[in-house]
């Protein structure tokens, strides 16, 4: 129990996990920061505040970079084990089942973690702003409200906890999935950089194959207009790919008893 705390605090006490963190919020803040201005006039609502920040305003910067945000805090951590000899002595603590099982929850959290932040501290800047000028939850003619409304869903906080919900769940995907092909790539950039490479790989190459292979669907609600299926199953072949790749490719750790 206590290495699993070890690793928690190793892996949201590292510089890195800070880095992503504050960029997945100054991301998210620089979306909706514009119409701050605005805000006097009550023209706006506490939705499309949100929304704006989740897309990251005209530049979709959160969009873009949220695979990076995920690997950055821990997909390296186990290529560093490596580099650094500390696989060889797992066993002092753990059995080898139990280190890769540990790190692979807490990779994907971080990454979830990582990225959802942004948008969760944003949510709260955003819920004190909307009680000090009286806005209203729910403006006119927004898309991803009215795909809510078509699934039933009427609540905006509902929907913004389901989109937050979202993208921890692409978080989680895109750091387990990196963490599975950093066992190939044994480079600690390249570990961090290789998810964000297939991210943009799938968006320009693949979906001229197939839109539904656009890694985008993973984080942009709207993209498939199918529901939240295709999206679940992405995630889900992601996360198994990475976990064959991690428990399967990586290298057989040397016990000392």
């Amino acid at each position: 129990m206590s290495y699993i705390f070890e690793e928690l605090k190793r892996a949201f006490w590292s510089p890195a996990m800070l880095i992503a963190s504050l960029l997945s919020i100054f991301m998210f803040i620089g979306g909706f920061i514009e119409y701050i201005s605005w805000l006097p006039s009550g023209q706006l609502s506490l939705l499309y505040l949100f929304l704006s920040g989740y897309n990251s305003g005209t530049a979709n910067t959160l969009a873009l970079a949220f695979p990076i945000l995920a690997c950055l805090p821990f997909v390296a951590s186990y290529v560093q084990d490596e580099n650094n000899h500390l696989t060889n002595y797992i066993s002092i603590r753990t059995s080898e089942r139990t280190y890769k099982t540990i790190k692979f929850f807490i990779t994907g959290l971080t990454g979830g973690v990582a990225v959802a932040i942004g948008p969760v501290v944003g949510f709260m800047i955003l819920s004190v702003l909307s009680f000090v000028f009286q806005l209203p939850l729910e403006g006119e003619g927004l898309e991803t409200a009215e795909m809510f409304h078509s699934m039933g869903i009427a609540s905006p906080h509902l929907m913004i906890l389901l989109i937050i919900l979202t993208i921890f769940g692409c978080g989680f995907t895109l750091a387990s999935f990196g963490l599975g092909l950093s066992v190939f790539v044994k480079n600690t950039y390249l570990a961090v950089l290789m998810p964000f490479v297939f991210y943009l790989i799938t968006s320009t190459v693949f979906i001229d194959i197939n839109p539904l292979l656009n890694a985008q669907i993973l984080y942009d609600i709207n993209k498939t207009g199918m529901g939240s299926w295709p999206r679940v199953a992405y995630a889900a072949i992601l996360i198994i790919i990475g976990a064959v790749s991690f428990f399967g490719g990586g290298r057989k750790i040397e016990y000392t008893r």
